[in-house]
């Protein structure tokens, strides 16, 4: 009803039909935030969030805790570097339920990579021990390059002694069958600047981390990484204890 344009000769102005839309925007805000608020309460009581204790994602507070990336090594364009930009050599790993993973996704496409660099996508449910490739479902595709059913595993067969968290997105080279790094922000530099001998004359034009605004994109990055989407919500869905959910979800709406 509230699409619905005054015809000549009625009375409701544009002003009162905007009013009416403002309101509803404001009550489905508030709707949203006090759903997604009640939805990680009863997740929170009900045990059913994954055991924060198995997945290294807690403190001694089984509260979620954001630690960093591990692996930190970088793709270069020169061929002369222990990992250098080569077509087919290397391969993401990604879940689409992952905001971060998502950005190095949008970053292969804009630079025309997916000729240049293949992806694996696990599924969207987490598990005990974290990502597990699920084919079955929707989305989803086995791990083609070393058929592993976990990342877990694919972070082990990088490194026997790894003891950190099992993330994605990770840059897998398949020639020394090691882990290059599990950090989108470094991901998507890569990405952006190594490879484009690969890239088409137009894909090359494209610079997704401009010098001129790397100041502001590193403060921006920064602000919606503790604040806003993915810091706060990760630890909102994560925690175990009902109150720091619901003080998380709020923050995190406070930050929209």
């Amino acid at each position: 009803w509230y699409k619905r344009v005054p015809t000549k000769g009625q009375s409701t102005d544009k002003l009162f039909l905007m009013l009416r839309l403002n309101v509803i925007r404001i009550f489905s805000y508030k709707f949203a935030k006090t759903a997604v608020i009640a939805g990680c309460s009863r997740m929170a009581q009900s045990g059913n969030a994954p055991d924060l204790k198995k997945t290294s994602y807690a403190d001694e507070k089984n509260e979620f805790v954001r630690k960093p990336s591990t692996f930190r090594k970088t793709v270069s364009w020169n061929p002369d570097a222990e990992f250098p930009a080569e077509r087919g050599r290397y391969h993401l790993y990604v879940s689409k339920a992952c905001p971060w993973a998502h950005r190095t996704l949008i970053c292969r496409k804009l630079k025309g990579l997916e000729d240049v660099i293949d992806v694996n996508v696990v599924s969207w449910k987490f598990s005990e021990v974290g990502w597990i490739f699920s084919p079955d479902l929707p989305g989803c595709t086995p791990d083609t390059v070393n058929g592993l059913t976990y990342m877990k595993d694919i972070y082990l067969l990088a490194d026997k002694s790894y003891e950190g968290r099992y993330t994605v997105p990770v840059l897998w080279d398949k020639k020394t069958k090691t882990v290059v790094n599990n950090e989108s922000s470094e991901i998507i530099r890569m990405f952006n600047s190594a490879f484009n001998e690969f890239c088409s004359p137009e894909c090359q034009q494209v610079d997704v981390y401009p010098e001129n605004l790397r100041r502001e994109i590193d403060e921006l990055n920064e602000w919606i990484y503790k604040y806003v989407i993915v810091n706060s919500m990760c630890a909102c869905a994560l925690s175990r204890r009902c109150s720091m959910s619901v003080a998380i979800c709020a923050a995190s709406f406070q930050g929209l």
